[in-house]
């Protein structure tokens, strides 16, 4: 396949690749800004866009001095073998299966561009396999999947889209249309299509277990946005979202869930060097169809931080309320919670810094035809403090201390409090830290879950190399070992549970030769149960890494992982080793 370039005008370029994202925020018109500001603009908004298609595909994408867009595709095969020993063959102490397998993963774009800039793509994430422990259900997969065009001041995109409106109205991705316009000062967004978990789901693919592609209803989305910029610092918003769940889409118990729904928000952003604050207020009104139920429910949310930048201070502040029958398509607040936070951070001198955080938190959950309604409060109180030692550089020191107080349905108090010390140390040779940390639990409702638990954990690093200050490395070596130790101990029963860790990681790496990877890891747990068994997993991982040409690379790969060894019941022993070839253009 030829590598292929694409030319770009600066001024476009941010408009152009934004087509590769689903939430596209386009830049707000504004007063004509001077020749530099609008190079920098420019460059900002480059860097933001090629960073956002790097980290939805994985693919890397460069801007020359020219302003040349340069987009890669890229096939990865791994070919590898597994083992696995199990006590009498029990299927359920491991997903790995005895067999040679293969996985394939294309990843790729296709996109044409008018005199005009527009741009036109195709760009999707493909996988295949016989591996049922990487694709469980079916031999290939989409993994992504987008086409659409985009130019200045629009775009329109087909495939996997985020609804990503704001706080209380949308967030989530779906499989349908989005597209985006601006008007001056204004930009409309409007978005519909079908939330499925996959492809093969939302076009009721045949799994190859023979169970339903399904496991959840389709849920029909359609929403708009409408943004205006006020100012560079001042914009306000208004969004409108209805979702349907499709009754018989997929077959689950009876009397599940079927939500029919819509939500309105309107917010405002204001960003200034110093202050940032953004709010937002919403009302959603939910139906289920299989009840013929409704409920109605509001939400408020504002945020906010300032900084008092001579005198080293940055507050941060906050109110979140929303209703116990409010509910959306936004993940980021759960329903139900009614909280305050404050905190603030202060640097005290170079050396010294000072954190502190407070939050009151009720979740109320509401009323239903078999259960009262309830409260659960939490309130949080912390402290941190750092200090950078003046005669030793890279040697700090921390404290971080949390006070929780809790209360139950019924009115039982209860709290969890943990303190933990750490000394580190850092430079181009040696690196190093020690941790330690204590904790109990009381809650006078519940005393056999009364706890003390204590914590330490040690690292050690080295590392080796011919760099000089007249040229790069062309080998180095680095050597880091961990080891640590948890124990919790009842206090009532007089028991304690104890969790040892240890590792050993080397890394190599070679200008000729490649680079290596080797580390051995090592974890047991001693259970409070009398009898128990002593469950403890040893893993060895070993790779290796061989750039040939900047398009082609080759990895060899070894995993044991022994799990259990010497128990009659549970005892593992799970073994790859393979070999993986990838080509990018």
């Amino acid at each position: 396949m030829k590598r292929k370039l694409v030319r770009f005008h600066r001024s476009s370029l941010a408009c152009a690749l934004a087509s590769l994202t689903a939430g596209v925020a386009f830049a707000q018109t504004t007063p004509a800004p001077t020749a530099q500001e609008a190079a920098d603009q420019a460059a900002r908004a480059n860097a933001q866009v090629l960073q956002s298609w790097q980290q939805q595909t994985g693919q890397a994408a460069s801007v020359g001095t020219q302003g040349k867009v340069e987009f890669h595709g890229g096939v990865t095969m791994d070919i590898y073998g597994t083992s696995v020993n199990s006590t009498f063959g029990n299927p359920l102490l491991s997903p790995l299966r005895d067999n040679d397998y293969g996985k394939l993963i294309f990843q790729g774009d296709i996109r044409t561009q008018t005199p005009e800039q527009d741009v036109t793509y195709v760009q999707g994430v493909l996988t295949t396999s016989n591996d049922r422990s990487v694709i469980a259900r079916y031999a290939n997969q989409i993994n992504s999947f987008q086409t659409g065009r985009a130019g200045v001041g629009y775009q329109f995109a087909f495939g996997d889209v985020v609804a990503n409106y704001s706080t209380l109205s949308s967030n989530l991705g779906l499989r349908g249309a989005l597209a985006t316009r601006q008007f001056g000062a204004l930009t409309v967004t409007g978005v519909a299509g079908t939330v499925a978990e996959s492809w093969e789901a939302l076009f009721n693919r045949p799994a190859l277990d023979n169970l339903s592609p399904r496991t959840r209803y389709l849920r029909d989305v359609m929403g708009v946005k409408a943004e205006y910029a006020f100012s560079q610092q001042l914009s306000a918003f208004a969004t409108l979202q209805y979702y349907s769940d499709r009754l018989g889409s997929a077959k689950l118990p009876l009397g599940s869930p079927a939500l029919d729904g819509t939500v309105l928000s309107t917010g405002l952003k204001y960003t200034q060097d110093t202050l940032q604050l953004s709010a937002e207020i919403a009302s959603a009104n939910t139906e289920d169809k299989n009840t013929l139920t409704d409920r109605r429910g509001s939400a408020f949310v504002v945020d906010g931080t300032y900084r008092f930048t001579q005198a080293g201070v940055g507050l941060r502040f906050g109110y979140h309320d929303l209703g116990p029958r409010f509910a959306s398509l936004a993940q980021s607040v759960a329903p139900g919670i009614q909280e305050w936070y404050a905190g603030a951070d202060w640097q005290i001198s170079p050396q010294l810094m000072w954190g502190i955080d407070l939050r009151d938190a009720t979740t109320r959950v509401a009323a239903t035809s078999i259960s009262p309604a309830s409260e659960i409060e939490l309130q949080s109180f912390s402290n941190r403090l750092s200090y950078s030692f003046q005669g030793i550089t890279g040697l700090m020191l921390s404290l971080n201390d949390t006070r929780n107080r809790g209360k139950d349905p019924l009115g039982n108090a209860s709290n969890n409090d943990t303190t933990q010390l750490g000394l580190n140390y850092g430079n181009q040779a040696w690196s190093g830290g020690l941790s330690l940390g204590v904790g109990h639990s009381r809650s006078p409702a519940n005393p056999l879950a009364d706890s003390n638990s204590s914590q330490w954990q040690l690292n050690l690093g080295r590392n080796w190399s011919d760099a000089s200050l007249e040229k790069q490395a062309s080998w180095t070596v680095g050597l880091q070992a961990s080891l640590g130790q948890q124990v919790q101990k009842q206090i009532l029963a007089g028991t304690q549970s104890k969790n040892t860790s240890y590792g050993l990681n080397l890394t190599a790496s070679s200008t000729p030769l490649g680079q290596l990877l080797l580390g051995l890891q090592r974890q047991q747990t001693l259970q409070p149960t009398p009898g128990a068994p002593r469950l403890a997993t040893t893993t060895v991982n070993l790779d290796w890494t061989k750039a040939f040409t900047q398009q082609w690379q080759l990895k060899g790969y070894a995993k044991i992982n022994l799990r259990n060894q010497g128990d009659p019941a549970l005892q593992v022993d799970e073994r790859i080793f393979g070999v993986q070839g990838s080509y990018k253009w």
